[in-house]
Formats: structure tokens, C-alpha cells, sequence
């Protein structure tokens, strides 16, 4: 685990709810810093940028391609569920390390006890 004076380095989702998975971070009290490359970047962009990631951090997964890569490059994966969403795709749960709901306390939990040390 990430020593507490550390940021931990976070691949986020960029899907369309990411603008409020970015809030739930600032409201968690977890340092973080977001490693994720800008939409549209090539896939060699998200294996680099992912594998210098502590953990990712998906919102009801239906990113498969950062899944499944994640998956390959043995990262944690995190993923974080919508309100009011009860379910995810087909075989998305076996894929993750977790699962949370929408809680800033809880997600910063997942964090510290999943993300890979330096």
C-alpha cells in the first residue's frame, strides 16, 4: 500500500460520468493524481499511462478495452457504481477487485487497501 504522505496514481475513467467521479475524489480526502491521457489518445497512450497507474478506478464499467487491459497489465481495477444503477454488463463484476457504491469515504478505503505500491 501507498504510504499516507503519497498521492496515489489513479487511471479514471474518461467515459461521460467522469466529471462526477472526479468530485467524489475531491470529496474523498485521498491524495490522487489523475494519470489518465485526453480522450481520443491512442491505445499505446492508455498502456503507458495505465501502467504507471496505482489502481483504476472505472464507473460501472462498461469501458471494456480499459477493463480488459487493465485486467492484462495486472492493475487493480476499481469500479465505482451510479446511483440508482444496480447491475453492470455481463461478466464485468468477476473482472473487478471491487466494487463501491457512490461514497467518497468508501472509495478512498478501496483505494488505500488495492492500489499497487511504487
Amino acid at each position: 500500500m501507498t504510504p499516507p504522505d503519497l498521492a496515489y496514481k489513479l487511471y479514471l475513467d474518461r467515459g461521460p460520468l467522469r466529471a462526477r467521479l472526479l468530485r467524489l475524489l475531491r470529496r474523498s480526502g485521498l491524495r490522487w493524481e489523475d494519470v489518465s491521457p485526453a480522450p481520443g489518445a491512442p491505445r499505446v497512450e492508455l498502456r503507458r499511462r495505465m501502467r504507471a497507474a496505482d489502481a483504476v478506478v472505472l464507473v460501472a464499467p462498461e469501458a471494456r478495452l480499459e477493463l480488459d487491459l487493465a485486467r492484462a497489465l495486472g492493475r487493480p481495477v476499481i469500479g465505482v457504481v451510479p446511483r440508482g444503477e444496480r447491475t453492470a454488463p455481463d461478466g464485468v463484476p468477476a473482472l473487478l477487485d471491487e466494487r463501491v457504491g457512490w461514497n467518497p469515504e468508501l472509495l478512498a478505503d478501496c483505494i488505500r487497501q488495492y492500489a499497487l505500491p511504487d
